[in-house]
């Protein structure tokens, strides 16, 4: 018997056990639950005798064991089977579903495909006639270009200059004899070459144009 701490009723039951124990009042209950209730009969009545207990007498709880375990085994395959059912055709609905969104997905991206298809062809038939434009252009340049008189080409040769200017430095050394340096080259027609030219500047430089 248990109670909390510092109850006022634990005092007056231990005393109680006590008398008990001392009365013998405990060790008759111990065999009467244990060994079982004594049997008196009307020619006996002086003598009481226990007898022990047999194992008829636990085969109503043996019995009662039993049949709950195998009706929680019963309630338990069940459970499973419905379970494994329920979850298969989950699947399975989730498994067409998926099917039937990807298909309209299958769908939608042919369509697409196909637009950009028509598309692309469309403009590769512009890419096209637009090269055959640049093509004809140049054809057209390079013969305009190719018919140009030579009356103008002669022209535009006489227009040129037919002289050069190349610079000529003359430097007079007090000490040694004069140095002439001079950067020529040949021009483009030698007979239409003019003269020399000297011009006298203020320094002792001079400059020639030729």
């Amino acid at each position: 018997i248990g109670f909390p701490k510092q109850s006022k009723f634990k005092d007056m039951i231990n005393k109680e056990i006590i008398e008990m124990h001392h009365s013998g009042e405990i060790e008759r209950l111990r065999r009467f639950w244990f060994t079982g209730a004594c049997k008196s009969s009307v020619d006996q009545h002086s003598q009481r005798s226990s007898q022990e207990l047999d194992l008829r007498n636990f085969t109503s709880a043996f019995l009662l064991l039993f049949g709950g375990t195998i009706i929680a085994t019963i309630i338990l395959i069940c459970e499973s089977v419905y379970s494994r059912f329920v979850t298969r055709s989950k699947q399975i609905n989730n498994v067409n579903k998926n099917r039937q969104d990807y298909k309209r997905m299958i769908l939608a991206n042919d369509k697409h495909n196909h637009n950009n298809t028509e598309r692309e062809k469309i403009l590769e038939k512009r890419v096209e006639l637009l090269q055959k434009r640049i093509r004809q252009l140049e054809t057209e340049i390079s013969l305009k270009s190719l018919s140009i008189p030579s009356d103008d080409t002669n022209k535009m040769k006489k227009t040129r200059p037919s002289f050069l200017v190349l610079p000529v430095t003359y430097t007079p050394e007090p000490e040694k004899s004069p140095k002439l340096e001079i950067v020529s080259f040949s021009p483009m027609d030698e007979t239409n070459t003019p003269l020399l030219l000297v011009e006298q500047l203020n320094t002792r430089v001079y400059e020639t144009i030729v």
